[in-house]
């Protein structure tokens, strides 16, 4: 079932790389098809981020604005401004009703997704905020920054001090409300990527040292320390299964580790210049990766074999995202472009518990 879901939906993409543009009664259309080029963003697209529930996409940019786009019809909705400076991430609570941003101002500043309004504000860092992810539980948000550490957040405490701050009637400043219950020391360098494992156990993180760390998420203790590129690590990501851990690099390569056994299984080369971006398919037969060479790129996870190449438009790819249910992808551009895919044939298989 996996093999043919994967083979299925790789000759369709096969067909967006041997011609441009097709009729519209060409399969390739029933399968992958370019829905939208939103025009994001002033500057380069540092981030993208889907909706749990798939309908809402956010991206984050360096012109210091998070945007809410439709991800159905490719329609802005909405414009949040609060950072001083460019927003370097957005995450999305695995419920839905929150949204993280992080900015170079230092700050993490959290959104109803709702009501857009902001509900609090997280400090602690002490340079640029670069990295986040949410437990699966929703209760913790760890963050990454350009000081070389990761902070990690107990939400259910930091939305308890917010209210009290409100109830007090704002003596305090936004900035002011919140530190972080758990910071992580051991990175030489400026932490780019942070991913928890989907039982939420361990966080892992990677730094421009190169380095990717893995932490007991609840002590903060590290339990191994991986040294799989030559230089920064730009993007880690677990797949859904818990399986397989992925890595990014600056050297143009991506590794693929077996969580169980802690080894290097694949790695993967065929990008010319930096990876920024990775995701897994729902399904987590297919690794999807965006670099510098303007191309996004498609992987066999099994095999650790190049499939295929989706060339991008303009500048390089700077961020990727998958929709939860795989039926959209989005690819963020250095141009302050945003290319959204409509994806069909691509469904989230059903999983047992972790």
């Amino acid at each position: 079932m996996r093999k043919g879901v994967l083979l299925a939906w790789l000759a369709a993409l096969a067909l967006l790389s041997s011609a441009p543009a097709r009729a519209a009664s060409d399969p390739f259309t029933q399968s992958l098809v370019l829905r939208a080029t939103l025009r994001a963003h002033r500057h380069e697209v540092n981030g993208v981020a889907f909706s749990p529930d798939g309908r809402t996409l956010a991206s984050a940019g360096r012109d210091g604005r998070v945007v809410l786009w439709d991800a159905r019809t490719g329609r802005r909705e909405a414009v949040l401004e609060g950072h001083e400076g460019a927003v370097n991430v957005v995450a999305f609570s695995p419920d839905g009703k929150l949204l993280a941003s992080g900015g170079g101002d230092r700050l993490i500043l959290l959104w109803d997704a709702r009501t857009r309004r902001q509900r609090a504000a997280l400090s602690g860092a002490t340079a640029a905020v670069s990295s986040l992810a949410f437990s699966p539980d929703g209760r913790k948000l760890a963050a990454g920054s350009w000081d070389d550490d990761v902070r990690v957040y107990d939400l259910g405490l930091t939305l308890s001090q917010a209210r009290r701050w409100r109830e007090d009637g704002g003596a305090r400043r936004w900035k002011d409300v919140v530190e972080p219950s758990l910071t992580l020391r051991g990175h030489g360098s400026a932490v780019d990527a942070v991913a928890f494992s989907p039982d939420g156990r361990r966080l892992a993180t990677g730094g421009w040292d190169g380095e990717l760390m893995l932490w007991d998420a609840a002590t903060g203790a590290r339990t191994a320390v991986l040294e799989p590129h030559d230089g920064f690590l730009w993007d880690v990501r677990f797949s859904h299964d818990g399986r397989w851990l992925a890595a990014a690099g600056a050297d143009g390569d991506v590794s693929l580790w077996l969580t169980r056994t802690g080894r290097e299984r694949h790695r993967l080369e065929g990008h010319h210049g930096a990876v920024y971006s990775l995701a897994f398919s729902p399904d987590d037969t297919v690794l999807i990766t965006g670099g510098a060479d303007r191309t996004v790129r498609f992987w066999d996870v099994e095999y650790g074999t190049h499939r295929l190449s989706l060339p991008a438009e303009g500048g390089g790819v700077s961020a990727l995202a998958i929709s939860p249910g795989g039926r959209r992808l989005a690819s963020g551009d250095r141009q302050g472009r945003i290319l959204l895919y409509g994806l069909r044939g691509f469904e989230t298989p059903k999983r047992g518990s972790f």
